[in-house]
């Protein structure tokens, strides 16, 4: 293939405008197929060794496994099941549990020693996981 200007030449593909190369190129990257995981009390993001996962099953999740920090992982929900906040060990965007459904996003930072971050949550029917309120005239309608 053909690289950017500030990137490798890749073994097939095209690079793109940052100079990263095709998908089979050197320097390439993407997050590719989600790897099922199934859900667990503490669930194995980490052990799976892939950015992207879908979890799969029910069962509650009160933690992650440990991996080095700043770790990212994108997780999608196959499932309904609850993710039960902690200030230290599963920190949630909304500080409360939060009830899964089909197709919901959410982005893990591992903070070292088992201690987990959701940077943000995206529920697949566009709903907040916090409620909004429309105030009008200084009432909370």
């Amino acid at each position: 293939g053909t690289s950017g200007a500030n990137g490798a030449a890749g073994t097939s593909g095209t690079s793109g405008v940052s100079g990263t190369s095709g998908t089979s190129g050197a320097g390439a990257s993407g997050i590719g197929s989600a790897t099922d995981v199934a859900s667990g009390t503490t669930t194995n993001i980490g052990a799976a060794g892939a950015s992207y996962l879908r979890i799969t099953g029910t069962t509650t999740i009160t933690g992650f496994d440990t991996i080095a920090a700043g770790t990212v992982i994108w997780c999608r929900f196959s499932a309904s099941l609850t993710l039960t906040h902690n200030a230290t060990s599963l920190i949630l965007p909304s500080e409360a549990n939060i009830v899964t459904a089909a197709g919901d996003i959410a982005l893990m930072v591992s903070e070292g020693s088992g201690n987990w971050r959701c940077f943000t949550y995206t529920k697949a029917n566009g709903t907040p996981i916090i409620g909004t309120y429309l105030i009008s005239n200084g009432s909370i309608l």
